[in-house]
Formats: C-alpha cells, structure tokens, sequence
C-alpha cells in the first residue's frame, strides 16, 4: 500500500543489499592479487571493520604483491612463511619501518590468508607461521618529583576563588592519595568522611 510504513521484516526485506564481488567461478583463481578485493569486502561487511581499517589493509596488500611480484610470485599458493619473515624485515631495513609497523602489516597478512584458507585458496595459512619483530621495551614512564608536585600545589592555593580551592582539592587528592583521575571524577560527597578524615574511592577504574 502506497505510504505504508514498514516494521520488522518487511522493512528489512527493502534494505538494499551492498554491492557484492562476482562469486567465484569453477576453478577458484589461484592468483592471490584476484582475491584482494574480496577479502577486503568480507572484512569490511562480514567482519564489520572499520573505513580505517579497511584502508590500511587494502594498503597493506597492495605493499605486499608489490613484494611478491619482484620475487615472481603469482600465486597464493607460492607464498611461504620465509616470504611473509622477508617482506617484513625488508621494510624495516629499506624502508625503516619501526617493529610495531610491520608486526602490523603482518597481522593483515594473517587475515588474508585466513580468508584464503577458508575460501579453499590455499591449504594453510603461512602468515601464522611468520614470526613477529622483537620489539624494543618501551621506556618507562616520567613520573612527577616532589618538588614539582608542591609547586603546583603552591600555584593552585593562590587563587582563592570557589574554583581554585575545589582545584586545590581535586589536585592535593590526586598527589596525596595516590587516586587515578578517573577515580577522582566519580567521588561524591558521601565518599568523604572529613570527621575520620578519609575517603572512599568507587571501585571500577575506568581507562
């Protein structure tokens, strides 16, 4: 009826599907550079990605059969774990690349083969075997010297507004109690004891 407002299933049944790739044909290509775009695809409405990830992955592929194809690689088939390894330490020494960067690349790579796989374009997937960069550790985090701490501290008491002394507060509760910002943000008044001079901090840290 025209005007009618679906509900349900019928307004479900007007949705417009997303554009597919062609189905495979008999026999399924064995070119891995035929199979991008339907991996990208899946990923994308079978695996909900998001446009950014998408399009670091569809970057990623492009980088690697740029790779395979300097080496005469054609087929999905033909790719190894020796070949994922040297494609990754390649960008690192060309390229300069930080570990974290190809340890990334190398994830999607995983993800394509694992498609590859269950499409029945290769028997294994070989970017499982591929070992990861070592990444450096990561340098420790600066903390705060008692002396800077009471400087600001010191700042903060000047400022004798409504504003300033609840600042003071939130900030000598920060320094003195050894309470996460977000912990700080949840307190109530109830959470305050100021006879037994104590608080009570929300459990469920959030971040």
């Amino acid at each position: 009826m025209s005007g009618q407002i679906l509900k349900g299933v019928d307004a479900l049944m007007t949705v417009p599907l997303p554009r597919m790739p062609a189905p495979h044909r008999q026999p399924v290509s064995k070119r891995l550079a035929d199979h991008v775009p339907a991996w990208l695809f899946w990923m994308e409405h079978a695996r909900g990605r998001s446009a950014n990830t998408i399009r670091a992955y569809g970057d990623d592929a492009r980088m690697f059969l740029a790779f395979c194809d300097r080496l005469g690689i054609v087929y999905a088939e033909q790719v190894s774990h020796q070949v994922i390894e040297g494609f990754g330490s390649s960008l690192h020494a060309m390229f300069g690349q930080k570990e974290s960067s190809v340890n990334r690349r190398t994830s999607a790579l995983r993800s394509l083969f694992f498609y590859l796989e269950r499409e029945g374009v290769v028997t294994k997937n070989p970017a499982k075997l591929a070992m990861l960069m070592k990444q450096p550790p990561r340098k420790p985090p600066e903390y705060m010297t008692k002396e800077e701490r009471n400087r600001i501290l010191e700042a903060l008491r000047k400022r004798h507004s409504i504003i300033g002394r609840r600042n003071v507060a939130l900030f000598a509760t920060l320094f003195l109690a050894g309470l996460r910002e977000s912990e700080v943000c949840q307190l109530t008044v109830k959470d305050v004891d100021l006879e037994g001079r104590s608080l009570q901090a929300r459990e469920g840290r959030e971040g």
